[in-house]
């Protein structure tokens, strides 16, 4: 997912989406919606990191991840869940565009981590 950032620039995001993402008009759509809009990578400091993630659901061929983002800002952290499907593929996990090709649904925002796996050395 966070390689298929816009923010980092087409040369990270597109062949990510390209070849990671299962083929779809969504997936078409986000490409698209990214070509359309692109204006560069932005600034490191500006980007949200990851916080961890939940299981949210699994079957053997779809499996649906919360992905934490710890929100860039100042003061009390606070976390953005981002829910990712994905799917078996050719024998591997791909994702799934979000409906309609747009990353706009933020599941929920929360400063407590309770119940996630966090992310990194501890």
């Amino acid at each position: 997912m966070t390689r298929a950032s816009h923010t980092l620039g087409p040369d990270y995001w597109q062949p990510t989406i390209e070849g990671q993402f299962v083929p779809s008009a969504d997936r078409d759509r986000l490409v698209a919606e990214y070509r359309a809009s692109d204006s560069g990578p932005a600034d490191p400091g500006s980007l949200s990191q990851i916080a961890g993630f939940t299981y949210q659901s699994y079957t053997p061929d779809t499996a649906v991840i919360g992905l934490v983002l710890r929100a860039p800002s100042a003061g009390t952290p606070r976390y953005h869940v981002l829910s990712l499907t994905l799917l078996w593929r050719d024998g591997d996990w791909r994702m799934q565009a979000p409906p309609g090709g747009a990353w706009v649904s933020i599941n929920r925002v929360t400063s407590d981590l309770t119940g996630v796996v966090e992310w990194g050395p501890r």
